[in-house]
């Protein structure tokens, strides 16, 4: 059976900002950089938005003639070759299947936040709480795709929402000079200089971009979406302007909010919480409770999120014969392909239950541990689609764009390239500087699956074919 086209252009933001988190990513992606490269964190930021809109034009260009359920896996399959795009989409369907488990342990960390903010004190444990954040995961996908959509639609408005709150007052405060410690406001914090190098500031952006990591999630809606070479990419774009104007605006109001001072971006960096330190201090303890609330349902919609995104790559993939033929059938009521979703929440549960009894007991740890090889993951899958992007526009045989608008994939491919070296150069401490051989080695099992299957690759191939191609060159000489 094949999937219901029935979401719109805004659903299909949902889901990218579903994988995204911003909440979670304003909440805790600011303490690093600032460690690094004082009160410039904003300007990190605004460097790695310029970054990420490098990458997305690949992803927003091919949308416009390749929509499919297996969103890299054809992206890339069609540009690029069957072997290129099952290695491509092996890549993105390992950081989504990770992120459900590392979104998960997120949501329980949140959740015994904001349970001890509201009087529930006592050891409580994170482990069953990110368990049923899995659970739910599959009931919410289980439905019509409408509802989760609109379900990460509801959630993420609500928690942007508070923390949009937030940075207003943390503004109005330090513009009214009424601001708890006397912060000043300035705009030095988007300015280079003051003693910090830009390569150090380069380098710190690549905090920044991991917080867009997942934004190509509604790619993967393609058979979901009513006009999807119109409306993908439109939400495409949606999500990297949205995010990125969130982000920069509110590592500013952080910035300002702990002070822009060598003094206040210590206290920015040795802040566990910077959103709820900034939020008792300027409004109250209410708000920051709100804010725990909010943290636990953005990071709820990010295992949503990537649970909808795995899901749909495990059904492309079955579908061309790389799986279980069940994987690849949809339910009856509802359309969802519920076996596929099943197979990943089972995973993804396994997953954190495996890694809290042989690697850590701490969420926090479990979070960035998994978070990170899912990471390192998406580095190459952009990567990679960066590079088809530019082949299947400039070199395929079809004029598809302006000449002009070469040097925009290889700038986001030579972005990314920067990125992936400093995930190695310095070498990490333990364990960061093992975990990026579980993703490097999930990668070459996709390439070799690839060289001892050839006759299946062939297919795939073939499949493809028929299920994009001649469509997209319909779309080519509209």
């Amino acid at each position: 059976m094949a999937l219901r086209r029935e979401l719109k252009v805004w659903e299909g933001v949902a889901l990218s900002l579903g994988i995204m988190g911003p909440t979670i990513a304003m909440a805790l992606d600011g303490t690093a950089p600032a460690g690094e490269i004082g009160t410039k964190v904003p300007l990190a930021f605004l460097l790695a938005l310029i970054g990420i809109a490098l990458v997305g034009y690949g992803f927003v260009r091919l949308s416009r003639y390749i929509s499919h359920a297996g969103s890299v896996y054809a992206l890339v399959g069609v540009t690029l070759g069957p072997r290129t795009g099952f290695v491509g989409g092996w890549a993105l369907w390992g950081f989504y299947f990770v992120s459900v488990a590392a979104s998960s342990a997120a949501a329980a960390l949140f959740g015994v936040a904001f349970l001890n903010s509201v009087g529930v004190h006592g050891n409580i444990p994170w482990l069953p709480l990110a368990l049923l954040s899995v659970a739910l995961c599959w009931i919410v996908n289980s439905r019509k795709i409408k509802i989760a959509a609109r379900s990460l639609l509801a959630i993420e408005v609500i928690s942007v929402t508070l923390v949009v709150i937030l940075c207003l007052v943390i503004f109005a405060r330090v513009l009214n000079g009424s601001a708890p410690h006397g912060q000043k406001f300035t705009i030095s914090p988007f300015l280079p200089g003051g003693g910090i190098t830009f390569g150090a500031i380069m380098a710190a952006s690549i905090f920044g971009f991991l917080a867009f990591a997942g934004f190509e999630g509604t790619a993967a809606l393609g058979e979901e979406t009513g006009n999807p070479k119109r409306d993908i990419p439109r939400a495409l774009i949606y999500a990297i302007v949205l995010t990125g104007i969130l982000y920069v605006l509110s590592m500013f109001a952080e910035t300002l909010g702990f002070g822009a001072t060598n003094a206040g971006a210590a206290h920015f960096a040795g802040s566990a919480a910077p959103l709820d330190v900034l939020a008792k201090e300027f409004v109250g303890s209410g708000l920051a409770t709100a804010l725990s609330l909010g943290a636990t349902l953005s990071a709820f919609a990010s295992a949503v999120g990537a649970t909808t995104g795995a899901s749909r790559l495990m059904f492309a993939y079955s579908r061309d014969g790389w799986g279980p033929r069940a994987f690849s059938e949809t339910s009856a009521k509802h359309g969802e392909p519920t076996n596929a979703l099943t197979a990943v929440v089972i995973g993804a549960a396994a997953l954190l239950v495996i890694v809290y009894l042989t690697v850590t007991t701490s969420a926090v740890n479990e979070f960035f541990y998994i978070g990170t090889t899912g990471v390192l993951m998406v580095i190459v899958v952009y990567a990679v689609a960066s590079f088809g992007a530019f082949r299947f526009l400039f070199f395929s045989g079809v004029n598809r764009a302006p000449r002009w608008e070469m040097a925009v994939p290889l700038l986001g491919t030579a972005y990314l390239a920067y990125v992936l070296y400093k995930q190695f150069v310095p070498i990490p401490e333990f364990p960061y500087n093992v975990i990026p051989y579980f993703a490097i080695g999930w990668i070459l099992f996709a390439v070799a699956l690839t060289l001892v299957r050839p006759a299946q690759a062939k297919h795939m191939g073939e499949a493809l074919t028929t299920e994009v191609s001649a469509d997209s060159e319909v779309k080519a000489k509209a």
